[in-house]
């Protein structure tokens, strides 16, 4: 301006003689004039935005309204080179970078209470990238982001390890079911779907991984109705154990061999006719028992041994019964034969006699 002005004053210009013969520069000091005095009214006016924009700044910091801190240093910041004012300018970039940090580090807080460790971890990161101690001391904002960093890195490893070990319970759950199906493999594989869904805390449920607890609530659903099945075939087998043991039991005093010496061939053969169907009812008893899916392998070799036993013991009952009857027939016809004599006897008590002989 003051350039413009001195080559502008009346006695240059009168001292020039006018503009015959050369090219006069008044012109264009004019309009330089005008032009620097356009710049002036607008960095005065870009200045005093900015100044307005810091006390807003500054008022927003002291309420940790960080959102509005951070809009109104951007919104004076907005026009720096018309600003032309460094230390202005410093102070909006220094009070941004303070009010950035505290924005990340209260949003990186608020990540870390929902568990998304990788969102809070990134908003620590950014928050240190900031000057924060562009004014200063920054009131230890720099190691309240650094140990929120290290709090998140920690819990982000251990969502990390808690989902690794649920997807380990979900596949050993699924392996133990796959193959042969021993005593206590459903028990098993209850057990690994349970701790699998124990983790679902610590591994943040079912978001930001491909969660397998959808899969490890099937399964254990699944494997719980297994597990009822079975006990109620165990029941059941355990059941039909007894009632034959009990049976088989009933079928060998019928056909004791002491208490039947002291009876007749006809009660001798009534009895072991009972033992007979003892015996066979309690076969039946053992094989509805293995019928059942128990999975016990101890379980179903005792019932398969006991079932044999019946059954050898049926054949027994039967064959002894056989014998019983055919002495009994026998001893009619001895006693028929001593009241008539031998050549009364019917043919057919006389062909009894044959066969028994």
């Amino acid at each position: 301006i003051e350039a413009f002005e001195s080559g502008l004053e009346p006695e240059l210009r009168k001292a020039v003689n006018g503009e015959k013969h050369w090219t006069s520069p008044v012109k264009d000091l004019e309009l330089g004039l005008e032009s620097v005095a356009e710049h002036r009214t607008a960095e005065a006016d870009a200045r005093t935005h900015a100044s307005s924009c810091l006390t807003e700044a500054e008022e927003a910091m002291v309420c940790q309204e960080w959102a509005d801190c951070v809009a109104a240093c951007e919104s004076g910041l907005k026009n720096a080179e018309t600003v032309n004012d460094a230390a202005l300018t410093g102070k909006l970039e220094a009070l941004l970078s303070l009010s950035v940090a505290n924005q990340q580090l209260a949003a990186g807080k608020t990540a870390m209470q929902a568990k998304k460790f990788e969102a809070a971890i990134a908003a620590f990161e950014a928050g240190l990238e900031e000057k924060t101690d562009a004014r200063g001391d920054d009131g230890g904002l720099a190691q309240q982001l650094r140990d929120a960093l290290q709090g998140a890195t920690t819990a982000k490893e251990g969502q990390d390890t808690a989902r690794m070990h649920a997807w380990e319970h979900c596949s050993e759950g699924e392996l133990l079911l796959t193959g042969e199906i021993g005593s206590d493999t459903i028990g098993d594989a209850i057990a690994r779907y349970t701790q699998g869904l124990a983790l679902q805390e610590k591994s943040n449920g079912d978001e930001g991984w491909e969660s397998c607890m959808p899969r490890l609530q099937s399964n254990l659903a699944a494997a719980e109705e297994k597990k009822q099945a079975q006990d109620q075939a165990r029941a059941c087998a355990q059941e039909q154990l007894a009632a034959g043991k009990k049976l088989a039991a009933e079928g060998t005093t019928a056909a004791d061999p002491t208490a039947l010496a002291a009876l007749g061939h006809s009660e001798q053969a009534a009895n072991l006719g009972t033992a007979a169907e003892k015996h066979k009812a309690a076969a039946a008893a053992f094989g509805v028992a293995l019928e059942q899916q128990t999975h016990q392998k101890d379980l179903t070799t005792q019932l398969s041994g006991l079932q044999q036993v019946a059954l050898a013991d049926l054949s027994l009952a039967v064959a002894r019964q056989h014998d019983a009857s055919a002495e009994a027939q026998m001893a009619e016809g001895a006693a028929a034969a001593q009241e008539g004599g031998s050549e009364q006897l019917s043919p057919a008590d006389r062909v009894k006699c044959h066969r028994r002989s």
